[in-house]
């Protein structure tokens, strides 16, 4: 049962009413029994009876859900919506990967094209969105490296770029390796890289290469070397080919 403060007088402690009356819960009417002395602090108005309450925190996790269902799908690319919300298009072992992924670890999803690497991605933006309340910030690597190169042409914009993408609750980069790289790029994308995962916030990245066929994507050999090793070390990786 719960009660609101409505009107009333307020209690006096020497002339406390421990006795129980019957009151009308004020939204369904039903009888219930609540202290007279409270009651008459309260007002009878404040009483709602157990199941009217059970009501209201159900139609409030509902309506939390729903919003988070909206402000999902005002993110997510139609394309994907659709083919998530038929999720039996999807193999069964990619569902199973997303329902199974939590933020404990970053993950990289790799294998060819076509083996539903962005799908499954989206999947679990999806689950933790609506589930968690835990929104991303989904990049394809291609995107994030175009602002990193204009980033320069503004005061602070790649210090400010870095510092958005390196700590925002959780961080999506689908096909990397894809961007063109250059020295720039090279550099902001393994500062994102190392900033998160020393901070323990977690990436999730689909990519066509692993490897010696990733490192071969950098300019620099020690800092693809270095790159990998983080990779290695603080994310899991699985393998849409594998898997399937």
């Amino acid at each position: 049962m719960t009660i609101q403060k409505i009107g009333g007088q307020l209690p006096d402690p020497q002339n406390d009413d421990d006795e129980e009356i019957e009151v009308k819960c004020r939204e369904c009417e039903k009888l219930v029994y609540w202290k007279k002395g409270i009651l008459r602090w309260l007002g009878e108005k404040a009483v709602v009876c157990d199941e009217c309450c059970e009501k209201f925190h159900n139609q409030d996790t509902n309506s939390a859900h729903y919003q988070r269902s909206e402000s999902f799908k005002s993110y997510c690319p139609k394309l994907y919506q659709e083919i998530i919300e038929n999720s039996d298009a999807i193999p069964l072992k990619m569902r199973a990967l997303a329902d199974r992924y939590t933020l404990r670890k970053g993950l990289v999803i790799h294998g060819p094209s076509g083996t539903f690497k962005t799908t499954t991605m989206w999947l679990i933006v999806k689950n933790l969105w609506i589930r968690h309340n835990i929104r991303a910030t989904f990049k394809a690597a291609t995107e994030l490296a175009r602002e990193v190169a204009v980033s320069f042409d503004r005061k602070n914009g790649y210090e400010d770029l870095i510092q958005q993408v390196s700590t925002c609750a959780f961080l999506v980069i689908d096909d990397l390796g894809k961007e063109r790289m250059t020295p720039r790029v090279e550099e902001a994308f393994f500062e994102i890289f190392n900033l998160r995962l020393e901070a323990k916030r977690p990436i999730l990245c689909s990519t066509n290469f692993v490897g010696d066929g990733l490192a071969e994507r950098f300019i620099d050999p020690e800092t693809a070397k270095a790159f990998l090793r983080r990779i290695r070390d603080y994310m899991d990786l699985a393998s849409t080919v594998t898997i399937q």
